[in-house]
């Protein structure tokens, strides 16, 4: 186990070299964590399994970006835990760092998510796609959720994810992940991750917050022509890299760009701590990468306050033009309360009529 101690108050962790037994992994909202596991699975494939009935113990990779994913995540693991009473039940991701939050199940991580300086993950070659993580790929990849109808990301098939980066280096205003994942650090095309890289045909270039450095990816990407995606890219990072960026996308190597906006309005961006004139110039530029067929996904935060007074920052005639998929995230404080939140859910629930906001499938 480690200690962990953040602005969210400190605890113990496990480890996954403390869980004794087989493992099925559940993913929920958080593919980042997938890109970080999946090289452990690569090299104990003996412990996983694909049928959540003959595992001994379950992980779930879970989502704490605003109250009503936490919302969300709990009442998924009050599920899990009164279907399978028998099995340990362990949570990783950035909610487990929320010690705030009372989650039921057994808080773990796989990397010490304040450690300094480069750990080192790579051991053998890896490839979800070859594992039981479909969770991840429907998630992220399913064609029926979001209606892509796109040619090229039918060609492209699944995609393995690579890790990128980890951690976060803006600061906005609304944000906790930052608080819970810790410093930012990168991971150069070298090693294992370069020949989990080099063997696969669609590769997800994945990072809690992916900055320009994402260049020298994208520059092999071109070279040996593969299918490439790009989770969470910040709107600096399109900017920097748009002339690599329309060469793949030239190409039809470009299938989906996830680059969270979260606002087109100039006031609302300063409130968050964000810039308007390169969010303005990275979607002015995904548009030149739409003509090619690749796919622009983002979040926008709704009924944001900006000096006491809300802001829709909704205009669904803009967003579908702009964007092919746009997940709409309401504004939460970043202190969890369970009642107000679901207060809140509640009134939502009634009013998103089109199913716009993704985490309203629960039961309330």
């Amino acid at each position: 186990m480690i200690y962990v101690k953040n602005e969210f108050g400190e605890g113990d962790l496990y480890e996954i070299d403390d869980i004794k037994g087989t493992i099925y992994f559940v993913s929920q909202r958080c593919h980042l964590r997938v890109s970080e596991m999946s090289q452990w699975i690569s090299n104990n494939p003996k412990r996983v399994v694909d049928d959540i009935e003959h595992a001994d113990n379950i992980i779930m990779m879970a989502c704490q970006a605003t109250n009503y994913e936490i919302y969300n995540m709990l009442t998924r693991i009050k599920r899990l835990m009164t279907k399978f009473f028998d099995k340990s039940i362990y949570l990783t991701g950035c909610l487990a760092q929320r010690f705030d939050v009372q989650l039921f199940a057994k808080r773990m991580t796989f990397i010490n998510p304040h450690k300094s300086g480069n750990y080192d993950m790579d051991k053998d070659f890896h490839n979800t796609t070859d594992i039981a993580l479909t969770d991840y790929i429907s998630t992220i990849y399913t064609e029926d959720n979001y209606n892509y109808n796109s040619d090229l990301f039918v060609n492209a098939g699944a995609a393995t994810p690579i890790l990128v980066s980890r951690g976060c280096f803006n600061k906005c205003s609304y944000c906790t992940i930052r608080k819970c994942v810790g410093e930012y650090i990168e991971f150069p095309p070298e090693g294992n991750r370069l020949e989990c890289f080099m063997k696969s045909r669609h590769v997800l270039l994945d990072g809690d917050c992916i900055k320009s450095s994402v260049t020298p990816w994208l520059e092999l990407a071109l070279k040996h022509k593969k299918y490439t995606s790009i989770s969470n890219i910040d709107h600096t990072a399109v900017v920097a890299n748009f002339e690599l960026l329309k060469k793949l996308a030239e190409q039809k190597m470009l299938v989906m760009i996830y680059c969270a906006i979260q606002s087109l309005d100039e006031k609302i961006l300063k409130a968050m701590n964000r810039d308007y004139q390169s969010t303005k110039k990275a979607v002015e530029l995904m548009q030149e990468l739409r003509k090619f067929g690749t796919i622009f996904s983002t979040d926008i935060i709704i009924d944001f306050p900006v000096d006491g007074v809300i802001y829709k920052n909704y205009d669904k005639e803009l967003y579908d033009k702009l964007f092919d998929v746009c997940h709409l995230n309401i504004f939460s404080s970043s202190q969890y309360n369970e009642e107000e939140t679901k207060k809140i859910l509640k009134y939502y629930y009634k009013k998103d009529a089109e199913n716009l906001i993704p985490y309203l499938d629960i039961e309330l």
